[in-house]
This record gives structure tokens, sequence and C-alpha cells, in this order.
């Protein structure tokens, strides 16, 4: 039987939805527990925290998270970055302001000229040339944080992040809130999270 072209018409097409540009790549609830397994340097807490944020939250650079674990010390690879289309986790030196501590950071705050480290959510910026040559904004979306960008608390390379200088000291190097990484490590780094990546500079 021959069925007009208007009743044709009618007839429902299921049609893919692209997938949005921040939108992650993986279940975000099988890889936390999937992190809670194979890495345990890296809170549940503070993955639940990310993982949130991405879930309720459009993010330009879905590709990748960051997390600081500020419980570990300053010579353990405490920064995590977390691939979100494979799940794979790469590790990274990270400094933690002078006024937050020496070895461990135990202080906290986002007051201008405290030179300490500032807790919380934050996403990724622009890259730019800048006193410590290329740098990535950081914007702080919690009121821990919120300073961030008039305190110029970047992601920047500095020689005192780097490996031989935690060998031979047995600990990084302070900045001035900053979490500031090895300069061997710098330009991975900014070019897997610039853009809108989603970063959590934790401490429980």
């Amino acid at each position: 039987m021959r069925h007009p072209a208007w009743l044709v018409l009618l007839v429902p097409l299921t049609i893919a939805a692209p997938r949005a540009s921040g939108a992650p790549h993986v279940d975000l609830d099988a890889l936390a527990e999937r992190l809670a397994r194979e890495n345990p340097e890296i809170p549940t807490r503070a993955v639940q925290k990310a993982f949130g944020y991405l879930k309720t939250h459009y993010v330009e650079n879905a590709r990748y998270v960051a997390i600081v674990n500020f419980d570990l010390p300053s010579n353990a690879k405490r920064l995590a970055v977390i691939s979100l289309k494979d799940g794979e986790v790469e590790h990274h030196y990270v400094a933690h302001g002078e006024g937050s501590g020496g070895l461990y950071a135990t202080e906290f705050s986002d007051e201008p000229r405290s030179h300490q480290s500032s807790l919380g959510l934050y996403l990724t910026g622009e890259e730019y040339e800048g006193k410590h040559g290329r740098s990535l904004k950081l914007r702080g979306l919690e009121g821990s944080n919120n300073m961030a960008e008039s305190r110029a608390v970047v992601i920047h390379a500095a020689d005192y992040v780097s490996r031989d200088y935690i060998r031979d000291r047995g600990m990084a190097g302070r900045s001035w809130g900053c979490p500031a990484v090895d300069p061997a490590d710098l330009d991975e780094l900014v070019g897997e999270l610039r853009g809108g990546a989603v970063l959590l500079l934790y401490h429980s």
C-alpha cells in the first residue's frame, strides 16, 4: 500500500545528538571507582568534587581534569592529570606557596600578599608569556580562591620544582601562591589543560 507523502513525514526519526565539546568522554562514576582502586594517592573526596563540577557545568576543555593533593609532601608528584578520554593518569611535581608551609602545605589563604596557596576549584584560562615565561591563567570558582586572578595565581614553570632541585634538597621550593611546576613538564601541562579545564587544589 502506498502512503501519501505527508504521512511519511509523520514517522519519527531517531538521530543521535552530537556530543558537546564540553562533555567528558567517559563514564565519570565508573572512572571514579577505577581511580579509587588504582590511584589511592588521589583522594576520593577530591575526585568526587572535581567530577561533581563536571557533571553540573559545561566546560570548554573536557579532555582532562587536574587534581593537586596537598596532603602529600612537595617531594611527591602530587599533581594528577586525569584523561577524560581513557582514564589514564599522569603525575607531576607542583609547588605550594611559601606562606603555606615547608615540606607540607598546612596553611591556606586567598588574601593578597599572603603568599599562600588557595584551595578549591579553578578553571584554566588562556596561556600567555609573563615574567615566568609561558604561563597559564587560572580563575577561582569558590570563595576560597576567587581572588586568584587579582593575585596573579597562575600555572608557570620554576627551577625550584625541577627533579634535580627536589632530589638535592629533599623538597620543592615554594612560590608566592602559584601552583608552579617542573619546567620539563610545563609544555605538556599547558597543552593539556589550557582553555577551560577543571583544576582542584585539595587538602583534607
